[in-house]
């Protein structure tokens, strides 16, 4: 599911689950307890999360959603929490290396990162609106700390993939790279990143990071309730199946 290479305190953890990294429940628990521990590894100074195939992630495995009964929604949308919650709060540098696609979740994770290198003929975006699947709080906060503010309901409402340049206008990545070239610069970007003190870096990335966790930590009281009913109310299940049916 995942490849660990380590070297001079700089970790790259590959992502390789199935074709295009779909979330599905046992990609998200594990993803989360591999970044826990590497959180938690003295050896560990920066994380670069990369990718072996053409796609960084496509998001949440849509057709083993539908597929499973409700119970599986109930284990899959904490567990998508916890995985934002656990990159976004991650809490050495973490540099993403998107040589392919991300998309929905996968643009999510992506955004979690200090710094996000992507690939000239990537794809980023959210059309997780359009597949009929409401963002949790943890999603909608990650991205409003990451794209520029003008840009924000266009980039959640309208499903738009962004590509290039306009990735980068819209705060969605940091650089654009030929793709060749995306994680030789995320291993440099890692080196500079490395240079600075662990406990200063760490600190510094809590307060600024502070006023998204308890936006979050406020709206998950206010909506958990309604994202949890929209996940299991059968007319939004049925508008993911015919999504799945016509599109993938």
């Amino acid at each position: 599911m995942f490849d660990l290479h380590h070297e001079s305190r700089i970790a790259t953890l590959t992502l390789k689950h199935g074709k295009v990294n779909a979330m599905d429940l046992e990609f998200l628990e594990t993803l989360s307890l591999q970044l826990e521990s590497l959180a938690a590894d003295p050896n560990v100074g920066v994380l670069i999360l990369s990718t072996a195939g053409a796609t960084f992630s496509a998001g949440v495995d849509l057709k083993r959603l539908v597929a499973e009964p409700l119970g599986y929604n109930d284990r899959f949308l904490p567990a998508i929490r916890r995985l934002f919650r656990t990159a976004f709060e991650f809490p050495k540098p973490l540099v993403g290396a998107i040589r392919g696609h991300a998309l929905a979740g996968g643009c999510v994770l992506a955004s979690c990162c200090d710094y996000r290198l992507l690939g000239s003929q990537a794809k980023i975006g959210m059309p997780e609106l359009r597949v009929g699947l409401p963002l949790p709080p943890e999603g909608i906060e990650i991205l409003r700390f990451v794209s520029a503010t003008q840009h924000l309901q266009r980039i959640v409402t309208s499903g738009r993939t962004y590509v290039g340049p306009d990735a980068v206008h819209a705060g969605l990545a940091d650089e654009v790279l030929p793709t060749e070239q995306v994680l030789p610069r995320a291993q440099g970007v890692a080196m500079e990143l490395q240079a600075v003190p662990a406990s200063v870096f760490a600190l510094s990335k809590r307060q600024i990071r502070r006023p998204i966790v308890e936006r979050i930590c406020r709206h998950e009281s206010r909506f958990e309730s309604e994202i949890e009913r929209l996940w299991r109310d059968e007319e939004v299940r049925d508008n993911v199946r015919r999504f799945v049916t016509e599109r993938l």
